[in-house]
């Protein structure tokens, strides 16, 4: 069975709306006022036309509702109205969790519940607040790492490797906060592009009971699940992974990955206790991080701060590596997918306040970075100096 997505990636055609000027004429050519004076200023003229744009406006709402009834075309919570009829939903903004160490002195505890800013700021040009997830008490001096999760939504909080943190208010004999990973799962509204997509892929594949597309299904009815692919028979016989990316195409949090294994096959023993078929034994399981870590000499162009330069970048390396990602997700796709040196060091060459640049090195390379079957690529630190 042919993939038919593409066949349906066309644009409503108004079946109702009529330009002022069209429905202004039907009305003074109507049967009922052909005994009277119809020209500009005339009673009748007068009565009549007024009327053509409150008319355009009701075909207006006729084609809009037209459009609504279709997911193929249907908006916002329309297209809401209908997914559901395929047992999908949207998935909402969510926090995004992560790790940092702490190092602090004997006998300082960390509550749980207790507020962190960054340095980092969102929309709005405020710090990005999270809190302690669980209690962590220090018996002894040293580091120890501590859970958190972000009190604002979106993926403007998946902050990156190396951002700055303090406690708010401070905890004494907290002695440093480091940060030495990205955050994950932070992730905006699910967009109608991204649900309708989830819908084209589970209505309009060749999906039988427990082949490879069924299973990336399942994990799609997860809320939560922005992509998913399977690997058939990775440890044997009726063995099944199922790899998942949040709606943002990052890493999916580990509750993420329960409630996809939850859904599909909770006991993994083949015993049919999900929704996937007996005999089937499945693990579900998150791509991996692989972040891409950027160093370079730069000379500036006159007026521009490093600062800019810096953010200037991350911007061209988070659109180039977010195509990237999109491609790891595709189950079909047989070639490996390459981050490629020369293109990163373009983005630099084209920058708007960069000069020239010197000892360009990725992952403290110049080299090609292959990326593994599960590995999605997201901006680590950038330092130009």
């Amino acid at each position: 069975m042919a993939d038919t997505t593409q066949e349906l990636d066309f644009e409503f055609q108004s079946r109702f709306e009529e330009d002022e000027e069209t429905i202004k004429e039907k009305l003074l050519e109507s049967g009922s006022l052909e005994d009277y004076r119809k020209e500009p200023g005339d009673y009748v003229y007068d009565v009549v036309v007024p009327q053509a744009p409150m008319i355009q406006q009701q075909q207006a709402n006729m084609d809009e509702v037209l459009r609504n009834a279709f997911t193929l075309y249907a908006e916002d919570e329309y297209l809401d109205m209908k997914v559901i009829e395929a047992d999908l939903e949207r998935t909402p903004a969510q926090p995004a969790q992560g790790v940092l160490i702490v190092g602090a002195s004997a006998g300082v505890i960390i509550p749980a519940g207790h507020e962190l800013s960054c340095t980092v700021i969102d929309e709005d040009g405020n710090p990005i607040t999270a809190t302690v997830n669980e209690e962590v008490p220090f018996n002894e001096a040293g580091a120890l790492s501590i859970d958190i999760t972000t009190e604002g939504t979106g993926d403007i909080m998946n902050v990156p490797p190396g951002s700055s943190w303090f406690f708010s208010p401070p905890i004494a004999g907290v002695e440093s906060i480091t940060q030495p990973g990205r955050l994950i799962g932070g992730a905006d509204r699910e967009d109608d592009e991204s649900l309708r997509n989830k819908w084209k892929a589970k209505k309009h594949k060749p999906v039988r009971s427990g082949n490879k597309h069924h299973y990336v299904t399942w994990a799609l009815e997860v809320p939560g699940v922005g992509a998913a692919k399977t690997v058939p028979l990775w440890a044997g016989r009726n063995t099944v992974k199922v790899i998942i990316a949040d709606t943002e195409g990052q890493p999916a949090t580990p509750q993420l990955v329960t409630n996809v294994q939850m859904y599909i096959d909770p006991s993994q023993d083949g015993m049919g206790e999900g929704v996937a078929p007996v005999g089937a034994i499945v693990t579900v399981e998150s791509v991996a991080n692989l972040a891409i870590n950027i160093a370079a000499g730069i000379t500036l162009i006159a007026g521009s701060t490093l600062e800019e330069a810096a953010a200037a970048f991350r911007i061209d390396l988070d659109a180039y590596l977010d195509t990237l990602a999109a491609q790891v997700m595709d189950s079909n796709r047989k070639e490996p997918i390459v981050i490629v040196y020369n293109k990163l060091t373009g983005l630099l060459s084209m920058n708007p306040h960069v000069e020239d640049y010197t000892n360009f090195t990725v992952n403290s390379g110049t080299a090609n970075i292959t990326l593994l079957a599960n590995e999605v690529p997201s901006s680590g630190t950038i330092t130009l100096t």
